[in-house]
């Protein structure tokens, strides 16, 4: 069986935990507060564009080719 490193490690090593102690996302917000000393912000980036569909008018025509 080959190795595969765990994609965590980063993340123990440099907030000196272990992921398999922490269950939810608040609990990593806290962690990353609690290193960095100050809270963190959310940001509303918007990656991709989002687009509106009308599923129903899709299938219509979908339906009616």
């Amino acid at each position: 069986m080959e190795y595969k490193p765990r994609k965590t490690v980063l993340f123990e090593k440099v907030y000196g935990v272990n992921i398999e102690n922490i269950s939810t996302t608040k609990e990593v917000d806290e962690i990353i507060e609690r290193k960095t000393g100050r809270k963190l912000r959310v940001v509303n980036v918007e990656m991709f564009p989002i687009r509106s569909y009308d599923i129903d008018e899709m299938v219509d025509e979908a339906l009616r080719e």
